[in-house]
């Protein structure tokens, strides 16, 4: 580390760059450092998806990236499941300091690393994703631009790639004589990017906040210096739900003595709604800013004037027009500083490091805050040599991941050092011996926050291109601790809406060794068949030990319902009488249906009476069900014909229902009289008149009628014949007695 910061400073003075003219000689702490914090934001509603479902893999750990020099991480984030870490080495490139991107897989393994600069020093400090996937950094180059340091903005592809040969990549500089440096870069909503830093290059005055907005293109729509009389500086910033940036940083030209925190609120087209600062008599900044849970504007950084001794953690909490509401002062006897803030559903994360505890010199630090602002818990990692945290992601099912730079780990003088926890903060599984509990004294400050009146210019600046050299040097990685691997389990329910599986514990990995409960609960109707894939049997509970990725199947079959066929007055009954059907399923075929003398059959109701819902084929079966026959009487027809002469009186209609009666009676015509029935009459009934006749199928009968003959007439006697008769027939008796 000496021999980094003689060379460098070397190279500073024989540059003729006043490094150590960046704040008032009184105050060298208050220096802007070139190791600016990064908190990465995720761009406004857009979401990447995560891929938190690989065989084996090993989602927490530690790892150093670099060579056998300097490397140095500013920027974390995750990228579709992966991480982008970003920053610059001097072991790598091929100048004083090069652009050193990583990409990271879930498990810690390298993908890619690609490193590009000029000549001598190119660093970048704050990186974002585009939702197409390419990366967009700024930070600052001595090897191209109008002099000294100027801004240096690059956007590459996908893979990290960026150049002529690469589609749709750039690298600019803007700036001017002097040193100018951008340190943060966020996505705008109208789909550009804002960019703040400082400038020494113009402005009123010593250095002055820098803010510049790009559009989607990279092109310059507007750029500002923003000042006093002496030095000010923008860290951090990030973008207000309606469209306006919060910028934060320092100022010395507002104040009464040493620095005070800066935060600014800009507009969309670079105008300024308000600024206000916050700080005691000695150095107070501002270092990293987001978005508090309830809307309002969260702002850390470090502070000399509150605390316990030495540089100590402050948070502010301010409303969106910039009044405080709350202040938290978080530390120990020595020195701590935040570099990094983001929001979680509990609240926020806060990273950095802390000289007062830990395992010696700077430890890498993260806290954990509710909305309020109270510490819930405190973690440090480290070892014996400086490991300072820059940089902090968070994604709910990721966990979170902390990046810095570390001389107690890796392969040189200062590696990338990465941190990939959970959501308590640890690489759970593993006895690790770098960690450490923190609860640091907490302190609620009396701080007061004011408005000032900066003045704002806009300089006559141009993007220019650049070229970069870019390579893809070995990057040695080493495994500082790391979990045991985690396995998926991915459950299945078959058919899909029949039944729940409710597991215990319930996660979406499981550490090597964990036992899982898994118990089926059928739903309504339904009931639990068996387990099947990496496991067996048919209890609804079983317990399984994950020692690799494991793939279930819950089968749940639908209850069987039994549906009746009743031949409700048939003479026979329907082939079959009754079926067995799964819940909610229908029937494959209808039985035979029945038969039933002088009826037909219809179909099947719900009712015996014919008043319910007809079934049919389709008819999905939720529960037992009893159909019952549904008949319809057969009509028939009656002819009668006469032979002879005479009638047959019979009801007017002609048809008559199956069972009916019938009464025929035969009426001669005078000279004749009835003599039979021919046809369909019922045998012994051929000479009944009337004939009562049962109707059981189309009948005809025909009415025979017998013509009488006439008697031989006697002669008319009178009363004289007649006594004259009766005399001699009274002599004949007297004669044979």
């Amino acid at each position: 580390m000496r021999k980094f910061l003689v060379f460098f400073i070397v190279l500073l003075l024989i540059s003729g760059f006043p490094f150590f003219l960046l704040k008032a000689s009184a105050n060298p702490q208050s220096s802007p450092d070139p190791f600016i914090p990064k908190i990465t934001q995720a761009f406004p509603g857009v979401s990447f998806k995560n891929q938190l479902t690989l065989a084996g893999e090993v989602p927490f750990w530690v790892r150093a990236f670099g060579g056998n020099k300097g490397d140095f991480s500013f920027s974390a984030l995750f990228s579709s499941g992966n991480l982008i870490f970003s920053g610059y080495s001097n072991s790598l490139g091929s100048g004083t300091d090069d652009v050193l991107i990583l990409k990271i897989k879930p498990d810690g393994s390298l993908m890619w690393g690609n490193v590009a600069g000029g000549a001598s020093s190119d660093q970048v400090f704050s990186t974002v994703e585009t939702p197409e996937g390419s990366l967009l950094a700024v930070g600052a180059t001595n090897s191209f631009g109008a002099g000294n340091y100027d801004l240096l903005i690059l956007k590459t592809d996908q893979e990290g790639n960026l150049g002529p040969g690469f589609s749709g990549t750039w690298a600019k500089t803007i700036g001017g004589s002097n040193y100018d440096q951008g340190y943060s870069i966020y996505p705008s909503s109208d789909g550009g990017y804002f960019i703040s830093g400082f400038t020494n290059s113009f402005g009123a005055g010593g250095y002055d906040l820098l803010a510049m907005k790009l559009s989607r293109e990279g092109d310059l729509d507007w750029i500002k210096t923003i000042g006093g009389p002496s030095n000010d500086s923008g860290f951090s910033s990030f973008q207000l739900p309606e469209g306006s940036f919060v910028v934060v940083g320092s100022t010395n030209s507002f104040g009464s003595s040493g620095s005070d925190l800066l935060v600014i609120k800009v507009e969309a087209d670079g105008s300024i709604s308000w600024a206000k600062r916050a700080g005691g008599n000695l150095n107070d900044e501002a270092r990293s800013v987001t978005l508090s849970s309830d809307g309002g504007i969260l702002v850390g950084g470090s502070s000399s004037s509150f605390g316990l001794g030495g540089k100590d953690l402050l948070l502010l909490k301010l409303s969106p027009s910039g009044d405080l509401e709350w202040a938290r002062v978080f530390g120990g006897r020595l020195d701590e500083e935040i570099f990094s803030l983001t929001s979680t559903p509990e609240g926020y994360l806060v990273g950095g490091y802390t000289s007062s505890s830990g395992k010696g010199n700077k430890d890498f630090f993260v806290l954990k805050l509710d909305p309020r602002g109270n510490l819930l818990w405190g973690k440090t990692f480290g070892g014996s040599g400086e490991d300072v945290a820059r940089a902090m992601a968070f994604d709910p099912q990721m966990g979170m991941v902390i990046s810095g730079y570390s001389s107690s780990f890796g392969s040189g003088d200062r590696d990338f050092l990465a941190l990939k926890l959970d959501s308590s903060g640890e690489v759970p599984g593993v006895s690790c011996g770098f960690f450490s509990t923190w609860t640091p004294s907490t302190i609620t400050p009396s701080i007061s926050i004011n408005s000032v009146t900066p003045t704002i210019m806009a300089p006559s600046w141009a993007l220019s291109d650049c070229a970069l050299n870019l390579s893809s040097p070995q990057v040695l990685s080493q495994v500082v601790c790391q979990s045991p691997p985690y396995y998926s389990l991915q459950v299945e329910v078959s058919p899909p809406g029949s039944g729940t599986v409710l597991r215990n514990p319930d996660f979406p990995r499981y550490m090597e060794g964990t036992q899982v409960t898994l118990t089926a609960s059928p739903l309504e109707h339904f009931h639990f068949d068996s387990w099947s894939g990496d496991a067996s049997g048919t209890s609804t509970v079983i317990s399984l030990v994950m020692d690799s990725p494991k793939e279930i199947t819950a089968s749940f079959s639908p209850d069987l319902c039994t549906v009746t066929f009743d031949r409700n007055g048939g003479d026979t009954d329907p082939v079959p009488s009754f079926f067995e059907v799964p819940y909610g399923g229908f029937l494959e075929s209808l039985p035979q249906p029945p038969t039933r003398a002088g009826h037909t059959f219809l179909g099947w109701n719900c009712s015996p009476d014919g008043s319910g819902d007809w079934f049919s084929i389709n008819s999905p079966i939720f529960g037992d069900l009893t159909l019952f026959a549904q008949w319809e009487v057969n009509k028939y027809r009656l002819s009668i014909s006469i032979e002879g002469k005479g009638e047959v009186l019979v009801p007017e209609d002609d048809s008559f229902e199956f069972g009916s009666q019938v009464s025929l009676t035969a009426t001669p015509s005078p000279g004749y009289q009835f003599d039979q029935w021919k046809g369909d009459v019922p045998d012994g009934h051929e000479r009944d008149n009337p004939l009562i006749l049962k109707v059981d199928s189309d009948k005809t009968l025909t009415a025979v009628f017998r013509e009488v003959d006439d008697p031989v007439p006697l002669p008319s006697l009178g009363w004289m014949g007649l006594i004259l008769l009766s005399s001699a027939l009274v002599l004949i008796s007297l004669f044979f007695l």
